[in-house]
């Protein structure tokens, strides 16, 4: 078993998957910052009573924030996919955010799971309490799912809340 992660930073980073930083740009710095970052893990060996769960995956991904806005890109490349052991599959997702005030932010996000034909696009808004040490949460997303040419439709609705966060 191999993992790794290498990140760069710009202005202090903007919270990339290495750090835990949640909220988009909530206690970012003044102008652009960002942070890039790739990773590789090769589980050779994992098993389990299914299929193998040996897999190999591929992460880049990126933050930045600027002011208020913030954005969040990630793809992932795996070899084998971890739920079924079936051929390669790499999933996406995009965030886009801004911070209104020091208390509120909107957001909105595009996920695709690629072998698996789904699709979720979604908003929400994050109430920060307390300076981000509680959070309050309310997304709304629909949801796609597709497979031999027929397509579902559902809308999820998530109310969350995050206690002893840091920004």
């Amino acid at each position: 078993r191999f993992s790794g992660r290498a990140e760069f930073q710009g202005n202090g980073g903007a919270g990339g998957a290495g750090e835990f930083r949640q909220g988009g740009a909530l206690g970012a710095v003044s102008g652009l910052a960002y942070t890039v970052g790739i990773a590789y893990t090769d589980d050779d060996g994992l098993s389990g009573s299914g299929p193998s769960l040996s897999t190999s995956i591929f992460l880049i991904d990126a933050a930045a924030t600027y002011n208020s806005f913030s954005g969040h890109i990630e793809w992932a490349q795996f070899d084998k996919d971890l739920v079924n052991g079936v051929d390669k599959s790499s999933p996406f997702s995009l965030t886009l955010g801004y911070l209104l005030n020091p208390n509120w932010e909107v957001a909105i996000r595009w996920e695709d799971m690629d072998k698996y034909d789904i699709t979720k696009i979604g908003a929400g808004v994050n109430w920060y309490l307390n300076d981000h040490r509680s959070k309050w949460q309310l997304n709304i997303s629909n949801l796609e799912l597709g497979q031999g040419g027929t397509k579902d439709k559902g809308t999820i609705i998530e109310i969350g809340l995050a206690l002893g966060a840091t920004h």
